[in-house]
């Protein structure tokens, strides 16, 4: 099937583009060409002037659609979460296993294998934790956070074609074990920790390249010591994904890390079950968690993830935070695929994955292209 998207300001994950109309042929976008340029035998599609950006890609998503995947570690349970963030905008998604057993960390491994086969939107799976701070856990699973053992990194390393990112702590992995991870090809991410600058940078010359929801359950800033927050801050080559709900981070201090990180600054939503379901109340573990009003708590009173969508995610960024719609749209799109290496996703140019969002004036979804199928919202 081959089609063009016509009548539409196109962000092409660069810069916007007037009077030009995108070509997709089956999964792929075949080109972008001006509009007096298109074949008249080519099938239209007409986007009544809204906004066609890439599809967004999230890199930590715990739940959706009333489901939590801790829980419910099944491909159906995987396609309820990706359906539900697909209506945000979300066209690509690493489903995100917090802190539990090595049995269920296995069992994860082989869903999440099963279920790219079968829906692109799951590009593999984050593995966050157990091996973190038992002090900055969060709201992870206290019996299940541990000291990384050789034997589990080295089937996680032998998992790489399925497991693309995963969130340690200084206090719980050896250098030696990033490393093994980073050469096997898994993307190691620094979070849920209370460790000092120090041990967070050695962690990174070992070949860390990530930070973990920035600011939350890390050590924090300080004028002698900056902790994990200032490392990140300082880093001159990490990415850090950020929460953008105005409850885990103050949008002061969202301003200052993208001031910091520029262009290594990406959004992420730590999503839980409430997003797309009027599920409000689910458990982790031993923990309750209560979602009102968009803030998810648990019954100690920490956060517990998020309600946040993508789309919400852009439009605080833009219309609250104050960066432009681009950089809003970037940090989205662009700059998760880079910092997860991903080379077919993040723009809308020749050759790339024909996975876009087309967004209303007032930032909301409208339309989804997912590897070429229009859904409708």
């Amino acid at each position: 099937m081959t089609y063009a998207l016509v009548n539409c300001r196109i962000f092409d994950g660069k810069r916007l583009l007037i009077g030009q109309a995108v070509i997709v042929e089956a999964e792929q976008i075949k080109e972008i060409v001006e509009l007096d340029l298109l074949p008249n035998d080519i099938e239209r599609v007409d986007l009544n002037g809204a906004l066609l950006a890439p599809g967004f890609i999230d890199l930590q998503v715990n739940g959706g659609g009333g489901v939590l995947f801790n829980d419910d570690i099944s491909v159906e349970g995987l396609l309820s979460i990706a359906k539900a963030h697909q209506r945000y905008g979300t066209t690509a998604l690493l489903p995100t296993l917090i802190t539990t057993s090595f049995p269920k960390m296995q069992q994860a491994m082989l869903v999440v294998r099963e279920a790219q086969q079968k829906y692109p939107q799951i590009l593999g799976l984050h593995l966050e934790g157990p091996y973190i701070s038992q002090k900055r856990r969060g709201t992870h699973d206290p019996n299940f956070v541990r000291e990384a053992s050789w034997a589990e990194i080295e089937e996680i390393g032998n998992n790489a074609d399925v497991v693309k990112v995963i969130t340690v702590a200084p206090e719980s992995v050896k250098a030696e074990q990033v490393n093994y991870l980073v050469k096997k090809g898994i993307k190691v991410s620094l979070g849920h920790t209370d460790a000092q600058s120090k041990a967070v940078k050695a962690l990174e010359k070992a070949g860390a390249t990530l930070y973990t929801h920035l600011y939350n359950a890390m050590s924090q800033l300080g004028s002698r010591e900056v902790g994990a927050v200032g490392s990140a801050l300082d880093s001159a080559e990490s990415y850090a994904g950020i929460i953008v709900d105005g409850f885990h981070v103050d949008f002061s201090s969202v301003r200052i890390a993208k001031r910091c990180l520029g262009e290594r600054l990406f959004l992420v939503t730590d999503a839980m079950p409430p997003v797309g379901s009027i599920k409000r109340e689910f458990s982790l573990g031993p923990l309750q968690v209560v979602c009102e009003n968009g803030k998810c708590v648990n019954n100690e009173g920490a956060l517990a993830g998020s309600a946040l969508d993508m789309a919400t995610a852009v439009r605080n960024m833009t219309f609250t935070v104050g960066v432009s719609l681009v950089e809003a749209l970037k940090m989205a799109s662009l700059y998760p695929a880079l910092a997860l290496g991903i080379h077919n996703l993040g723009k809308i140019e020749k050759g790339y994955q024909a996975s876009m969002v087309l967004l209303s004036s007032q930032l909301e979804v409208v339309k989804v292209v997912q590897n070429g199928m229009i859904v409708n919202y």
